[in-house]
């Protein structure tokens, strides 16, 4: 399930699964590049120590009162890229490393998409919860990984003026 806080031009990304797993971001960072935002490695300002997530326990991206993501102040969308894995993930070999905030390399990004080819499933069924306005949210069916163990890889798009 995905939580979208939004404040002015700050959010979290709210997620909680049916089981136990690692979850992994890329977002379009700074210029619009495909970015690392959460790997194995979580940036030292996302307030996390891991990329690790508990079964039925809300897991925020970033973490704590001051920690935020910031949607860049020109009006439009931003799509996300969410991984869950129930194992931890050595490739893309990005994914392992430390989540440094730098657009990916040409190369990791063709690593990425090549790894989207292979575990991309159909898009989950979203509904957009906005009984409150000022902490609206959208809840995501995300299909279990399969019996072997492969990744959920779904998307998020963001949209703001």
């Amino acid at each position: 399930m995905f939580h979208g806080f939004k404040q002015d031009l700050f959010y979290k990304f709210h997620f909680v699964f049916s089981e136990e797993g690692y979850l992994y971001i890329v977002g379009p960072g700074s210029r619009n590049l495909p970015t690392a935002f959460l790997t194995a490695r979580p940036p030292a300002n996302s307030g996390l120590e891991s990329n690790q997530v508990s079964k039925d326990v809300d897991f925020s991206f970033p973490t704590g009162l001051e920690h935020w993501l910031t949607l860049d102040k020109k009006a439009g969308t931003e799509d996300y890229t969410i991984i869950f894995s129930p194992n931890s993930l050595n490739e893309p070999k990005f994914l392992a490393a430390e989540a440094t905030g730098e657009p990916l390399t040409r190369e990791e990004q063709m690593e990425l998409t090549s790894f989207l080819g292979k575990y991309k499933a159909k898009a989950p069924k979203g509904e957009l919860n906005d009984k409150n306005a000022n902490n609206p949210f959208m809840e995501l069916k995300v299909p279990k990984a399969d019996p072997s163990g492969n990744p959920v890889v779904f998307d998020i798009r963001i949209q703001h003026q």
